[in-house]
């Protein structure tokens, strides 16, 4: 008989035959001590109700804790009570100056953790706060003796059938009593003896919870040193790799009903991995490799005898190695290997701890002699050990020299590893290098990620096989290191996060070279990854995510990533940064078969519903109109700080902007793109997201909120018809079987910056292609000039505005006078009836461009006359500065009418620069453009009486007047020496405001000089 305590696991009791019957007497057996000196240890302390032994009729004393309520009892004791029974008997021995020894004792209930205490008036303690010391207190006491007076305790409790405990440090009777009356327990003038017991029935463990050490993959087996000659559980530094799996009765032919130790190696089949694997196929078995007796390696010396089936080794078989057969007469013999000798026992051998284990195997056959052929039956052999000439050895022996071992998880890596050692976040592209050898559906080579499939809710774990690293799509943050094993001194759990999704999978990782073998956890068992496959004969060359393969055991390679950009990935514009279109088109290489456009009429584009052309002439633009503020999706991620990991108080940020995409077009002004019913344009639109995918293409993702992007993302609408169907339908923005489809993506082609003018302050000129010259005539309309070739007359200033955008902005000047779109003008006189500034002077005529006075003050803001008043002009109001808004006005592009042409429109918002009768005006037709061959001039040698080679300044009321320094710096300041004005003039007659007073000019190129200021 064992005599260690064996545990009940808990699985066991819920589900065994005994769990609602008694245990008394056959599993119970009274603790017996050397000299019968009582000892500390857990022991089940039995009330003999008979005095009969222990018997049936038996009380046991329980404790159960109620919140904190706690329940203490004298009961009859079943497989069902067993775990409230186990008592912590502490035995405390003192020797006082005079040399008389003293014995107290106190009992600690194992499964509560409470003390079995009494109040000083001998009440029962059912506060759990107050039963949490082994102490004589105030108004509680714990402490027991053998004797019974109040402070006596020179008397040791003896284990014979006769002993009484008494409770020190109270004025009341104070026996120790298991009463049957009400199966209380109480202090009174008597009290009742007490018999310490030790469990002894063999307790069978749950050997799925062995396998969870390495969440649901298996364990490692580790002994006390572990410095065993023959240890088949580790070999030098390196521990063996096992999953323990049970096989039932008639399960597998000729296989006998036990535990199977499974060396989880490259032979492990693919179908035992997993939390829920069982190993019930015959082809698995022999398949697999596992930890067996070895029948012929034996230590031959007499402590262990062989022939008792003693003294043998372990070793590691191939399940098709085995011997299967039991016939009689065709049994094992030789160097045959029995499959029985694989077949264990797996025990939990101290009562109430799940956590140690014993193994034997009893169905092992082994040769008898060294030099015989015949093999024996070894009968029951736990794993055990003998020292022989100070050298300990594993091999089979008796159950009193059987080793206990822990499930431990010693070959794990320390994901502590994993992360910085500054406060930032630790990221990583996570590439799968195992899966080589696999037909079909493998995982090798690809890179993990996350997908959205129509047969499943939500998002799941999926590989590709292509990525790119700087896309938080496939970019895993460490968002938390946990299960700190205080042995190993490991961290054993990583939670990785997917940056983008957020979606989050606990794993822990055993490294092996350069990569690591996946273990999952708790939160991540019976997951799969999803990787990509294209069976041609079945899907037609189609990439599917369909079949998955565990996570579990798949070896990975973790790729460190620097994030250089928050906004990788996500468009990221310049306000103004140029009009785009859509191409629909199976690559970036291959030509559009399609482009997103709309329904026009005589003014142009049309609100309401979207189509698909097939004629580029038929695209539409579109502006995309950033938002204010950029969004965050936001990880939590820890670094170790002093030697600690740590949750940063700072956050891993992906960021990205939405964009209204806004059709280009001047008279329907609020064309936005939106959906619900069909795809269509309308004054008011969705805000979308926009990533740039790996291929090129882009996904526009209707944007809900920041958790992980998960609106729908526009993709293209299968059997498109020109003009007659909508371009786009719509998916997950997860949905990687449509993002990674054969058919047409969606590409946003932006306005080449060769498309516009050269950006750079410039004399030029504007001749038609129909012939003849844009002008300013005396009016300082904007006039068609019958020219053949540029003069002076025909020759304008354009200096660059916005030119770090796309496509820039120019401010065209003549003399001082800027190009303006007089719309606010013509508005303003046409309420009074006066339609100088529409053409033809009626009120149906659309403005005319004309020719403003102005000065450039700063690329960002104009002086001019409004209202007869000098004013300035910035892009916004503000009044407390008495600044008017509308410079946009003043601001065309100047672009090619195709790329790769020679001819130029002007366009501003949405519209063209028209001709009527000589006239320029704004259209939003780009087909009535008027288009320009440009070319570019030398300045004007005079310019409104004001010689440009003899700069000239004059000073005026409140102000000085530059003459002849077009294109030059000018630098005014006082007397003092502060500057008052500094800026480049774009006018040959150029009025600056300046103090009363001496100020001093200097013009680029030329002496300072001195004028006075009235």
């Amino acid at each position: 008989m064992n005599k260690k305590f064996s545990t009940l696991m808990a699985g066991f009791l819920l589900t065994s035959a005994f769990a609602s019957a008694q245990i008394l007497p056959n599993n119970l057996e009274q603790a017996t001590f050397e000299n019968d000196k009582v000892t500390s240890g857990e022991y089940i302390i039995l009330r003999d109700l008979r005095n009969d032994g222990i018997s049936n009729d038996d009380l046991a004393l329980t404790a159960t804790l109620n919140g904190s309520t706690l329940s203490t009892k004298a009961e009859a004791l079943s497989a069902a009570k067993l775990a409230n029974a186990v008592w912590k008997f502490t035995v405390k021995e003192e020797t006082n100056a005079a040399g008389t020894k003293s014995y107290t004792y106190t009992l600690q209930n194992k499964t509560t953790g409470k003390y079995l205490t009494f109040g000083l008036d001998g009440t029962l303690t059912t506060d759990a706060s107050k039963a949490g010391k082994a102490e004589i207190g105030t108004e509680y006491s714990s402490i027991f003796a053998a004797v019974g007076n109040k402070t006596d305790a020179n008397v040791e409790f003896k284990n014979d059938g006769s002993g009484i405990l008494y409770l020190k440090g109270v004025d009341v009777a104070n026996a120790l009593a298991l009463a049957q009356m009400g199966n209380v327990v109480k202090v009174d003038g008597t009290g009742t003896t007490l018999i310490l017991c030790k469990y002894t029935a063999e307790q069978k463990a749950d050997i799925s919870k062995m396998n969870d050490t390495m969440g649901g993959e298996g364990f490692n087996l580790t002994s006390a040193g572990d410095k065993f000659e023959g240890n088949i559980f580790k070999n030098g530094d390196e521990y063996l790799n096992l999953k323990a799996f049970e096989v039932a009765a008639n399960t597998i032919a000729n296989v006998p009903a036990g535990t199977y130790f499974v060396v989880v190696d490259e032979n492990m089949p693919a179908t035992l991995k997993g939390k829920d694997a069982k190993l019930d196929k015959k082809e698995e078995f022999e398949a697999a490799t596992f930890v067996a007796v070895d029948p012929l390696k034996n230590l031959n010396i007499n402590e262990v005898p062989r022939d008792k089936g003693k003294g043998f080794w372990f070793t590691t078989v191939k399940g098709s190695d085995f011997h299967f057969n039991t016939v009689s007469g065709q049994e094992s013999k030789k160097d045959e290997i029995y499959v029985g000798n694989a077949c264990f026992t797996v025990i939990n051998p101290t009562l109430l701890d799940e956590t140690t284990y014993q193994i034997y195997a009893d169905k092992a056959r082994v040769l008898k002699a060294a030099d015989k052929d015949d093999q024996i039956a070894a009968g029951k052999q736990f794993i055990g050990f003998v020292k022989d000439q100070d050298v300990d050895y594993m091999i089979t022996n008796d159950e009193d020299y059987a080793l206990t071992f822990k499930a431990t998880n010693e070959t794990l890596y320390d994901v502590k590893g994993l992360l910085n050692d500054m406060d930032a976040p630790a990221i990583y592209t996570i590439q799968f290098v195992s899966g080589e050898d696999k037909d079909g559906v493998s995982e090798y080579g690809q890179w993990m990620t996350v997908d959205k499939h129509l047969s499943q809710g939500g998002l799941r774990l999926a590989s590709v096989e292509e990525a790119n690293e700087q896309d938080p799509r496939y970019q895993f943050v460490v968002k938390e290191i946990s299960d700190y094993n205080k042995d190993t001194k490991k961290y054993k759990k990583v939670t990785f996060a997917n940056r983008q999704s957020g979606v989050e999978v606990e794993l822990s990782l055993f490294k092996e070279g350069d990569a690591y073998v996946v273990y999952t956890t708790d939160n991540s068992n019976g997951w799969d990854v999803y990787p990509e496959f294209i069976d041609i004969n079945e899907f037609n060359g189609d990439v599917t995510f369909s079949n998955g393969v565990k996570l579990a055991t798949t070896k990975i390679v973790l790729n460190p990533v620097t994030v250089e950009d928050k906004f990788a990935s996500f468009v990221n514009r310049e306000e103004g940064a140029g009009l785009v279109t859509f191409a629909l088109a199976k690559n970036d290489e291959a030509a559009p078969e399609f482009y997103v456009g709309a329904k026009r009429n005589t003014k142009g584009l049309m609100t309401g519903e979207i189509f698909s052309y097939s004629d580029a002439l038929d695209a539409a633009q579109f502006e995309l109109e950033k938002s204010k503020k950029f969004v965050e999706v936001l990880n939590d991620y820890m670094y170790v700080k002093n030697g600690r990991p740590v949750t940063s108080v700072e956050k891993d940020t992906v960021a990205f902007y939405t964009y209204k995409v806004k059709a280009f077009d001047a008279d329907q002004d609020n064309m936005y793109l939106k959906w619900g019913s069909k795809f269509e344009l309308g004054t008011t639109g969705l805000n979308f997201v926009i990533k740039e995918n790996i291929d090129g293409s882009v996904s526009l993702i209707d944007y809900k909120d920041a958790t992980g992007l998960v609106g729908n993302s526009l993709t293209v609408a299968d059997k498109l018809k020109d003009g007659k169907t909508a371009p786009w339908t719509t998916a997950s923005a997860y949905d990687l079987t449509t993002l990674l489809s054969e058919g047409l993506k969606t590409y946003m082609v932006e306005e080449s910056p060769l498309v516009s003018l050269e950006a750079v302050p410039q004399h030029i000129s504007f001749e038609a292609v129909r012939g003849g010259f844009m002008t300013m005539d005396e009016n300082k309309d904007a006039r068609l000039a019958i020219a053949n070739e540029a003069s002076e007359d025909l020759t304008f200033w354009v200096d660059t505005v916005h030119s770090n955008l796309n496509i820039p902005s120019f401010y065209i000047t003549k003399g001082g006078n800027f190009l303006y779109n007089a719309v606010d003008s013509a508005n303003y006189y046409a309420a009074r009836k006066n339609y100088r500034f529409n053409l033809e002077n009626k009120v149906t005529g659309a403005a005319k461009l004309i020719f403003k006075a102005g000065e450039l003050v700063s690329s960002d803001t104009l002086r001019t006359i409004v209202d007869g008043k000098s004013v300035l002009v910035a892009e916004k109001d503000n009044a407390p500065k008495k600044i008017k808004g509308g410079l946009k006005n003043f601001q065309f592009q100047i672009v090619r009418a195709e790329e790769g042409s020679d001819e130029y429109v002007i366009r501003k918002d949405g519209q063209y620069v028209c001709q009527y009768n000589n006239y320029f005006y704004m259209k939003a037709d780009k087909s009535e453009a008027y288009r320009f061959v440009i070319e570019k001039q030398s300045a004007p040698t005079a310019n409104e009486d004001v010689a440009v080679s003899e700069v000239k300044v004059l000073a005026g009321n409140g102000n000085v007047t530059i003459a002849g320094a077009a294109g030059k710096k000018v630098v005014v300041s006082n007397i003092l020496g502060q500057v008052v004005a500094n800026t480049v003039v774009s006018s040959d007659n150029a009025v600056i405001a300046a103090p009363a007073g001496v100020v001093v000019v200097a013009v680029e190129g030329e002496a300072a000089v001195k004028a006075i200021v009235k």
